[in-house]
């Protein structure tokens, strides 16, 4: 777990990039031509580092913000993991449909029907699927999502209606999907 008072401390690369700069200046006096061509060779470096960089806090990012949401975590306490955190994801006041579906996926043993899993939505949650025309055609989108995520399988049960089940439960049924 992630402590709210963690130091962050400068990267080794930082002391070695001001020694190389120093040493650069100190060279302008002597060929200052060499010294840009070098410089703009640095600043294409770093541009280049600096856009990896942003893309692995964008993957980092978005893997807490999955755990949390996956895990149902509570982050209210920890006030710097909800500033890396996107907005939408902190202090939600209750689960939307997409997690709803997957906590009830999570906790049967059993392949659901997208009707069944309905069901058990407007028992357990009634307010959830209200604001849905089609409630029914709303679960099966994300049921569909899930499974693209790898979360879970979608099946065919006896009858031939389509099933779905959480990717921890017991593979035992027959895939439509890959």
């Amino acid at each position: 777990m992630l402590s709210q008072n963690t130091p962050l401390t400068p990267a080794p690369e930082i002391a070695r990039s001001n020694a190389e700069l120093s040493a650069l200046q100190s060279a302008a006096g002597r060929d200052p031509e060499r010294l840009v061509e070098t410089m703009q060779q640095v600043l294409l470096s770093l541009q280049c580092e600096h856009a990896a960089i942003r893309k692995r806090i964008q993957v980092v990012k978005r893997t807490l913000t999955g755990l949390v949401e996956t895990f149902g975590l509570d982050i209210s306490s920890n006030k710097e993991l909800q500033h890396l955190i996107p907005q939408q994801y902190c202090g939600r006041s209750h689960p939307g449909l997409t997690e709803t579906c997957r906590a009830m996926l999570m906790r049967l043993s059993r392949p659901m029907t997208t009707g069944e899993l309905c069901k058990k939505i407007e028992t357990e949650a009634p307010h959830l699927l209200e604001r849905h025309k089609y409630p029914k055609v709303s679960v099966y989108v994300v049921l569909k999502r899930l499974v693209t995520y790898g979360q879970a399988l979608e099946g065919v049960d006896e009858r031939g209606k389509r099933t779905w089940l959480w990717v921890g439960a017991p593979r035992d049924i027959k895939t439509t999907s890959g």
